[in-house]
């Protein structure tokens, strides 16, 4: 998983008082220099590393500037599991025919894999929650999640596993993503201020439709699968990727599916064997990087319009409303959160930051 510097000094900041003006004081020629200000550089600028402004970032604005913390929000990872007949023992992906007790089946392959992944992550700090479909026979969805997200339970997720012949009926992918508009189905997945992944596993295609009373009403299309992905990134912020395992996989509906799941993964992978498996459940777990971060503000009267954010050292500006895309805004009235848009957030993703840095004090910097 990328790993991403912050930087969390905080200073003492009781009475701390911001001055943005310069420091017009006479000398006293105590300070070596002919200048009047208090350095031993032998310039005007008021300080002693030669940058010309008096704090350390090389700017020419004269303002306190204060390094504060910064925290990433919760990571939660849902794992939506197809569990439909096509996933049983006797399925056979070659013939496509059932019958077959030689086959190791694709649900004994996704469970070994799934075990893999959880041990793989338990050291990292997202917090794992799994769920399958169908919850019983026919097209039936639970009302309840099969384990919500928590810290630390990867072990007991692998020890509860069902056994490698529980699959059984219908595959109501539709209905199995709908229960995630409800933020009570997986209060822990949802709640704010985490930022919610559901990463879908199915080995092949809605067949019960958007109707969600147990039976089947028809195959939902990609339109309203893509929909209803859509509805979740816009609801619940949930964005979604999509694993198609094995032959039979419907392209046209889990491409919908990964088209408007707001990640950079707007193709669905194609995995065959449990070593693709596990090596897409890898590269789409270790690609989760915080965009939502806790603001530690020196107090609760901090002025909000004297913050700025630094990739690297250099400034990101303030995008209200993330309007443009491609910097930070706040997320809570009480100016404790911020989030990074479009562009902030892809770079944070791809790894191409280092390291993250706030500061208070200065005028925020706005995207123009």
């Amino acid at each position: 998983m990328t790993k991403i510097n912050i930087l969390i000094l905080l200073g003492a900041l009781v009475g701390f008082v911001v001055t943005c003006s310069s420091d017009n004081r006479s000398g006293d020629g105590s300070d070596g220099d002919s200048d009047s200000d208090s350095d031993s550089d032998g310039d005007s600028d008021g300080d002693s590393d030669g940058d010309g402004d008096s704090d350390s970032d090389g700017d020419s604005e004269v303002c306190d500037e204060q390094e504060i913390a910064l925290e990433p929000a919760p990571i939660t990872l849902m794992i939506l599991q197809d569990m439909s007949g096509s996933m049983d023992p006797e399925f056979n992906d070659e013939t496509q025919e059932w019958d077959d007790p030689t086959n190791p089946g694709r649900w004994s392959i996704a469970r070994d894999a799934l075990i893999f992944i959880f041990s793989e992550f338990a050291d990292e700090e997202i917090e794992f929650g799994l769920d399958f479909f169908p919850n019983g026979n026919s097209c039936d969805v639970d009302d309840a999640v099969f384990a919500d997200c928590a810290l630390d339970q990867e072990q007991t997720l692998s020890d509860n596993l069902p056994d490698a012949e529980a699959p059984e009926g219908s595959t109501p992918l539709y209905c199995a993503m709908e229960n995630f508009l409800d933020s009570t189905y997986a209060e822990r997945f949802t709640r704010p201020p985490a930022e919610p992944y559901l990463l879908v596993v199915s080995d092949g295609s809605d067949r019960c439709g958007t109707a969600c009373n147990g039976s089947t009403s028809g195959e939902a299309s990609p339109q309203e699968l893509g929909q209803i992905t859509a509805d979740l990134l816009a609801q619940q912020g949930i964005r979604t990727f999509v694993i198609g395992f094995g032959a039979g996989t419907n392209e046209d509906q889990l491409n919908a599916i990964a088209e408007n799941g707001g990640t950079s993964y707007e193709d669905y992978i194609q995995v065959d064997d449990q070593q693709e498996l596990e090596n897409a459940l890898s590269e789409l777990t270790s690609s989760i990087v915080s965009c939502e971060y806790e603001l530690k503000q020196p107090d609760e009267d901090a002025d909000p319009n004297l913050v700025n954010i630094f990739f690297d050292g250099e400034v990101v500006g303030y995008d209200e409303n993330c309007a443009a895309g491609i910097g930070w805004t706040w997320t809570d009235d009480s100016h404790t959160y911020i989030r990074f848009c479009d562009e902030a957030c892809q770079k944070l993703q791809n790894g191409e930051v280092d390291l993250i840095t706030a500061q208070w004090g200065c005028e925020t910097i706005v995207v123009e």
